[in-house]
């Protein structure tokens, strides 16, 4: 008498790729990402303007967060602001870097709106922990 085996059928058979494993494939971008060098702009155009230009025009200090008297609209304006070249760099290649991907997945307004509301989280945490 032969063994017999309680295997299902379906056992037997080639595994198949499924969509619950299988990982979609990625969107392709429809448009250059407008927002970054946008952003990219204001940032480096705002600290020329405060480091670079030989004279003052307007009074760009009002942008930047000060802790012992700030107002409300530095909360976003600050986001724009840096101290040096080094904190300038580093914030654009990081922007490079992260910005591009977010406004493929989530479109101009979406990489504007995380923007605003990623700077406005951190200058409000700054706020709220540091003296």
């Amino acid at each position: 008498s032969r063994l017999r085996t309680s295997f299902p059928a379906a056992a037997l058979r080639p595994l198949q790729a499924s969509a619950a494993i299988t990982p979609a494939p990625r969107p392709q971008p429809t448009s250059q990402p407008t927002a970054v060098y946008a952003l990219l702009l204001a940032n480096i155009g705002l600290f020329l303007f405060d480091h670079a230009l030989p004279c003052r025009v307007g009074d760009i200090s009002r942008c930047y967060l000060y802790h012992s008297s700030w107002r409300w609209w530095q909360l976003i304006s600050a986001c724009f602001c840096h101290a040096s070249r080094e904190h300038l760099s580093s914030n654009v290649f990081l922007l490079l870097l992260f910005g591009r991907s977010v406004e493929d997945e989530l479109g101009w307004a979406g990489l504007l709106i995380s923007y605003a509301f990623c700077g406005i989280a951190a200058n409000a945490v700054s706020l709220a922990l540091l003296p």
